[in-house]
């Protein structure tokens, strides 16, 4: 009689997501060149980056993630790193990012000036505070999705 055993599996899963045809294209910001200060950061327009297509069709910004069976849950370490934004050319970098619920979110400004950020969450409370020149902040919670905005974080159940 064997006491005391167990299954673990663990999996990695790969891929590329690729766009069949042509990108379509990315109307320019208007409101970057209507605000002078973040115009003046850049030299050329600027596009939404909605869409990001490389030369070889994988289209970047994309999260693709494993729900779990009904009733199951997926198990894993809770993050401690937080995952960073950085507001930068008036426009957030990364423009995607997936964060686990009770992961910390840290926003920077590296612009030299005055942002605010805002969040419209779905399953929290929204918020909206102002981030002075060169600064950061922190933000926890338990949000699972925050809809589109110039920078798109979307919650996962770890």
């Amino acid at each position: 009689m064997l006491g005391g055993l167990c299954s673990v599996s663990f999996g990695q899963i790969a891929g590329k997501v690729l766009l069949q045809g042509d990108p379509p294209e990315m109307p320019q910001i208007k409101a970057m060149a209507a605000v002078a200060q973040c115009a003046d950061l850049h030299k050329d327009p600027v596009y939404e980056d909605s869409i990001v297509v490389s030369d070889k069709n994988e289209i970047q910004n994309v999260i693709v993630f494993i729900k779990p069976a009904e009733g199951k849950t997926l198990a894993g370490p809770k993050k401690e790193t937080p995952v960073v934004m950085d507001q930068k050319g008036c426009m957030y970098t990364p423009h995607v990012v997936a964060v686990e619920i009770g992961q910390p979110v840290l926003v920077k400004n590296s612009d030299p000036f005055l942002h605010n950020v805002h969040a419209l969450t779905i399953d929290n409370p929204a918020f909206n505070f102002a981030q002075v020149i060169v600064s950061e902040k922190k933000i926890e919670g338990r949000s699972r999705r925050w809809r589109r905005s110039r920078s798109s974080a979307t919650c996962i159940r770890g």
